[in-house]
Parts: structure tokens; sequence; C-alpha cells
């Protein structure tokens, strides 16, 4: 990644971060109308700044272990870090983005979930691995008809899990990261992150 996204990537955390011990010690019920008044303020661009949103997001969170992002979109990452551009392979760029995004939720012991509009592309194999290492779900939504009972019932059980499976020393491993892999592949010890009901 070239070093003025990485700059760019450290100085919208760092942003986050300042605002999170700001704003995030007080209780909800004391903002409710200072958050309704800007939810309301917002005005669709026709861009989707995902990537921005979703590491704004774990910034705020950082040392509230357990906690859950939900990122909801309608479209495709199209502007700003972790931009995905169009149909076709995920650039280098942003596939870095999203590991390293996964990466720090799964640190900070936060979960994401995805909720995504029938009908629409938002890339779900590019954002799917967030979801898969930090014990979220995805779920597709018909605007007409929205169910979120199964992103409230999936709760996180666990977090910082380590899974460690040995076998016989007869037996190996396949298709694992060989820094995974221990006592000649018959042993696998793997950070899994979050853990959900869903994922247990």
């Amino acid at each position: 990644m070239v070093n003025k996204s990485s700059s760019n990537y450290d100085e919208l955390l760092n942003f986050a971060r300042e605002r999170s011990n700001l704003n995030m010690n007080r209780p909800l019920h004391t903002a409710y109308d200072q958050v309704t008044a800007a939810v309301k303020g917002l005005m669709p661009l026709s861009c989707t700044a995902l990537g921005p949103g979703l590491l704004c997001s774990l910034g705020l969170l950082q040392g509230r272990r357990g906690s859950r992002v939900i990122l909801c979109t309608d479209g495709l990452a199209n502007v700003g870090l972790g931009s995905l551009g169009g149909s076709g392979e995920v650039s280098a760029p942003a596939r870095e983005f999203y590991e390293r995004v996964g990466d720090l939720a799964v640190e900070c012991g936060l979960s994401i979930s995805i909720i995504t509009v029938e009908g629409n592309a938002c890339r779900v194999d590019a954002l799917g691995p967030l979801t898969d290492r930090t014990g979220g779900t995805i779920i597709r939504v018909n605007p007409a008809n929205v169910d979120l009972s199964e992103i409230t019932s999936n709760s996180l059980i666990a977090t910082d899990v380590i899974l460690k499976v040995i076998m016989h020393e007869g037996l190996v491993f396949e298709h694992q990261d060989s820094s995974h892999l221990h006592n000649n592949g018959s042993i696998l010890i793997k950070q899994v992150g979050s853990v959900s009901v869903n994922n247990e």
C-alpha cells in the first residue's frame, strides 16, 4: 500500500480515537436529540465512503471489547480508503485495507456485521472475510421487509479466542498457513478472534 493511504489510515483512526474519548463515555439517551438530528441531516451524494466509515467506527469502539459494529450499506465502497471500484478483481490496496481493518477488529475484540440491500452490489466477496474473522453476520434485506433479528440474536460469546487442535503425529493438517502448524503439521494453533452464537 502506498504511504499516503497508510498515513490516511492512521490519521483517520487517530481522529476516531480522539472523538471516542470525547463522546463515547456518556449514555446514548443524553445525546439522542443530537444523534437523531445528525442522522436526519445526512444527504446522499451517490458516493459510498464505506471504508473510512468502518475504520472510524472501530476507532470509536476501541477499549469496548465485545461491542459490535453493524455496517449498513446499499452500495459499493467507491470512494476513500477501501474503495472497491467496479466488478472484477479487488485491488491490492483495498484488500490490504480490509485485512488491516479485520486485524484491528480482532485485536480490539470487536465484531463486524454487514447489512446490505437485495439487488445492490456491495462486493460481499471483499467484505465477507471481515464478518468471518470477527464472528459477525451478513444479511441481505428487502427494504420492504426488514428483519434484523438474525444480527441481534447473534451475540458474542467470546473474544480473543485461540483454537488449538492436536492430531495423532501420523496425521497432518492440509491447506493451512504454515505459521499455524506445529509438530510437523499435526498441531494447529490459530487465532480465531471473536466467536458468536452462530459461528460457535
